[in-house]
This record gives C-alpha cells, sequence and structure tokens, in this order.
C-alpha cells in the first residue's frame, strides 16, 4: 500500500467530531490516481527566515497539503468537510474547488462531490505564516559537546512559537527553528508548553534518548518529573501556600478552552506567593503542578480569582464576566444531565442549523454541541463565543475580510482565464508584495504584525527535576521584584 504523502491538514479536522454518514459503497483505488501536476507537483519548500522589529518572520511559500479520506470524511461533500475550517469561509473554499486550488484523486472537483474511501484530497495554498519573538533558541545543555552525553539537548522555548507544526504555523515551530539554526538532523521534545508559554524543553538526539525520556514524563517512573513553573497574576495573592485540587474538563475542544468542572479529571497545583507589586496589582507565584492537564496552572490561577494578568483566555472580562471566571462558570450555575441541551425547547424552536451549528441569532455564529462533552451554562456558552474571536485573531485569521479577497481573486480569474496557478499569479521575485491589505498572489487577507510583547503570556517554565537530572532556566525578567509592569500590558 502506498505511504501517505507528505503534508498535513493544518486544521486537525480528522479529530473533530461531525456529523454521522453512510459508508461509501465503494473506494478509489490508489493506483488509478493520476500523478499530480502544476502547483501540485511543487517540491517541498524550504524557509526563508528574516527578522523584522523584533520579530522572527517565514518569506511566504507555495505548500501542498495532502490527506487520503478518512473513515469519517467517506460519504461527506467536499464542501461540507472544507466548512468546518475557521480559517477562511465557506465561500472561499467553494471558489478554491471550482478553481482547481483544491483538488480531489488530482483532478478537479465540485462542492458537492461525495468523498469515497481512497481518495486523496489536496490543497495548495500560498502559506504565511504568523511571526514569533526574534532572536535565537537559548541552549542550556548541549549534549553534542565534548564531555556531555551526546543525547540530551535543553532550551529555552520562547513564548510565542509551538513546538510542532501546527494550523498556520509550520517553520515558525521550536523544532524547525532548532533545526535550521542549530543544524540538527533529528531532534524530539519530551514535556509541552503551550505556545504562548516560555520555558525550559527537554529534548533528545535520538530515539534511544526519547523514549527514556518519555518514560520520565509518561509516569513510567515511580518518582517522576517535579516541576515549576512562575507566573504574574492580577491581584494580591496569599501569602500562605494554596493548594488547587479542582477537576479540569475541556468546554470547547475547536477553541481550546478548559473550564473547573465536577466531571473534570483530577488535577492539583501548590502555588506560593515569590513577590507582590502593589502598583500594577499583580504577583508572582511558584506554581508546582501535580498533575498535568491542558492549561492546568492557568485555568486554576483563573478559578482562584487571580488569572495571569496578560492572558487573552483566561484573563478575559468579555468571556467571562466581572468575576474573570472566579469560582468556575459551572460553579453557581444549576446543572443538568450530561447530553441534556441547556436551552429550553422553546428557546431551541427559534434556532436554526447550517452545517452542523446552532445559530442563535442572524448573523451571528452558534454553537456546535458536538465539539463539547458537557451541558452549557450561559457563562460557558458566553466565553465560547467571545473566546472564538479571540483565537482567530490570535491564529492571524481575517475571514471577515474574505469576501474583498475573493473579488480580487475573481476578477484575475477573468483576465487569465479559469485555470488558476497561485505559483504565477504574480511576476518571480514579488510574492510578498501586498495592494490594500491583501497578498498579490493569493488574495489572503494580511493583518499588521503584533508587537513582540503581545505574543507571549507571563507563564515561564522554570524548572524540571528528577532523581537523575534537573534543569532550570533563570528567572524571566518579567518576574523579577524590581520590574516595572507596563500597565498596558495587563489585560480587562
Amino acid at each position: 500500500m502506498t505511504a501517505p504523502p507528505k503534508g498535513s491538514d493544518p486544521n486537525n479536522i480528522s479529530q473533530k467530531k461531525v456529523k454521522q454518514h453512510p459508508q461509501p459503497k465503494r473506494g478509489t483505488s490508489r493506483n488509478s490516481i493520476p500523478a499530480p501536476t502544476g502547483d501540485f507537483a511543487l517540491p517541498p519548500p524550504t524557509p526563508e527566515y528574516y527578522e523584522q522589529d523584533g520579530l522572527r518572520k517565514v518569506k511566504p511559500y507555495m505548500f501542498t497539503y495532502h490527506s487520503w479520506a478518512k473513515e469519517r470524511w467517506q460519504g461527506r461533500t467536499l464542501i461540507d468537510i472544507y466548512s468546518e475550517f475557521r480559517d477562511r469561509t465557506q465561500e472561499y473554499y467553494e471558489w478554491a474547488i471550482e478553481s482547481g486550488i483544491i483538488v480531489v484523486n488530482n483532478r478537479k472537483a465540485t462542492p458537492n462531490q461525495i468523498i469515497q474511501n481512497g481518495d486523496l484530497i489536496s490543497n495548495v495554498a500560498h502559506r504565511h505564516e504568523p511571526p514569533v519573538v526574534a532572536g535565537p533558541v537559548k541552549i542550556i545543555y548541549d549534549g553534542r559537546l565534548p564531555g556531555n552525553d551526546g543525547k540530551t539537548l535543553v532550551v529555552e522555548k520562547p513564548g510565542s512559537m509551538p513546538i510542532h507544526s501546527t494550523g498556520r504555523y509550520n517553520f515558525n515551530t521550536l523544532l524547525e527553528i532548532l533545526k535550521y539554526d542549530y543544524d540538527l538532523p533529528m531532534v524530539h521534545t519530551s514535556n509541552r508548553l503551550d505556545r504562548l508559554t516560555s520555558g525550559v524543553m527537554i529534548c533528545s538526539l535520538t530515539v534511544a534518548a526519547s523514549k527514556e525520556l518519555g518514560a520520565w514524563f509518561g509516569g513510567q517512573r515511580e518518582t517522576g518529573v517535579k516541576k515549576e513553573y512562575v507566573a504574574r497574576c492580577v491581584g494580591e495573592f496569599p501569602k500562605a501556600t494554596v493548594v488547587c485540587e479542582e477537576p479540569l474538563l475541556t468546554l470547547d475542544r475547536q477553541v481550546g478552552i478548559n473550564v473547573v468542572h465536577p466531571d473534570g479529571r483530577e488535577s492539583k497545583t501548590i502555588f506560593e506567593r515569590m513577590s507582590y507589586d502593589e502598583k500594577s496589582y499583580t504577583s508572582v507565584v511558584l506554581c508546582r503542578p501535580i498533575t498535568g492537564r491542558t492549561h492546568q496552572i492557568r485555568v486554576h490561577l483563573q478559578y482562584l480569582g487571580h488569572p495571569i494578568a496578560n492572558d487573552p483566555i483566561y484573563q478575559n472580562s468579555s468571556a467571562w464576566g466581572e468575576s474573570r471566571g472566579k469560582g468556575g462558570v459551572y460553579a453557581a450555575e444549576s446543572r443538568r444531565l450530561r447530553g441534556e441541551l441547556f436551552m429550553s425547547s422553546e428557546q431551541e424552536k427559534q434556532r436554526t442549523s447550517r452545517d452542523g451549528y446552532t445559530n442563535v441569532k442572524e448573523g451571528e455564529e452558534g454553537i456546535d454541541r458536538k465539539q463539547h462533552d458537557l451541558e452549557l451554562t450561559e457563562g460557558a456558552e458566553r466565553a465560547i463565543r467571545a473566546l472564538r474571536g479571540v483565537r482567530d485573531e490570535a491564529d492571524g485569521w481575517a475571514r471577515d475580510r474574505d469576501q474583498e479577497g475573493l473579488e480580487m481573486a475573481r476578477k484575475y480569474q477573468e483576465q487569465v482565464g479559469e485555470a488558476v496557478e497561485l505559483s504565477k499569479t504574480t511576476e518571480e521575485g514579488d510574492e510578498e508584495s501586498e495592494e490594500g491589505g491583501f497578498c498579490r498572489k493569493c488574495f489572503t487577507p494580511l493583518i499588521p504584525d503584533p508587537k513582540p510583547e503581545q505574543l507571549f503570556i507571563w507563564l515561564h517554565a522554570m524548572r524540571y527535576t528528577t532523581t537523575e537530572w534537573d534543569w532550570k532556566s533563570d528567572l524571566p525578567y518579567w518576574a523579577e521584584p524590581t520590574y516595572e509592569v507596563p500597565l498596558s500590558s495587563i489585560l480587562s
């Protein structure tokens, strides 16, 4: 059987829950798929990094996503699959299919084409990656140096960059930057950090070392790994040690929100205040997570009423109300049995459904209840709606301007004919040019560059310890007692 081609779906749609469809009666033989042509036959790209205004950037490049039809895609229309993506509008995807930018089995498709078992879905894109904070990744320990172990690499990840390729990030990731800057043929990470979080990353340079570190972080060693983080949070944190053992559950997988919930997974974090700044009304807190749940420190601090001061998700009054989520969105509201809809039947009658989404009112994107494992309280729904825009902005989506870009693309299409090859839409060397805030090559809406300090939160993984090793970094500058906190950085 032919191995899947290189490239992956940036939105990871295979992991989402979707409507159930009948399985197709026939399949596509992979041997019958013709060879790719045009943009789809371009060689894999290589990154061209450059720095500007404190940001590391990647020059836009042509990239083709390939994916064999997953089981849950089969029997669905092509446009139905792409309607789940959040980066562009459904109108864009319809145009891209009709224009041959999205193809099936290397042949032009239609929006209503039914995807069969064995189909190859390909999407060519002029890829614009978001910037990350400039500067080299600091190496704490390099196992390649004489006298060292030859298998371990310990680095300090800057906040702003993801570890692996995800969403719009491909080359502007920790692993790709390490390979490029330090000429590393192979590097694996063992611990996980959010894109917005900085701190110590323990990497392996060999397969054997990766298995050893995996045993530590996977809980296969009796003693395990002890972790220490530092955070700057809102308010005057108590002087006494605070232990938070509230269970955590994912509220929304699409946006990536977690909350305290009685049905959640067991979680425990120990907090100790390190310093307090009366002028900014913020505290620096040492955080020792005993368990390792997603966003555990961020959610526990929010629950305690001391969210990280510049956290765009959990320190957001528009999403969580004036309390900013203190006490949780499920603590003071009535609960129903899992699976039961929160809204009354009378309210539900006023809703309309499209593409699996429940729309509350015209012009307002609804909540897809298949994306949730629990009933939604009023506070939970409010948080999801508000944070969708925050997440889209952070990821660099600009769907609200998509229609204008489509008009530009259609005008170009009328000039050159029906066929569209993104690699030939501008003269060579002109791929970075823009017109009215749009890329002249692919008509993607462009967004202004953020400031470097907008790309990370005040949360830093400072130390990882076992009975065999102890890796740590210096205290980040924003956690120093003498640091003057810019009041403009504290989110409301």
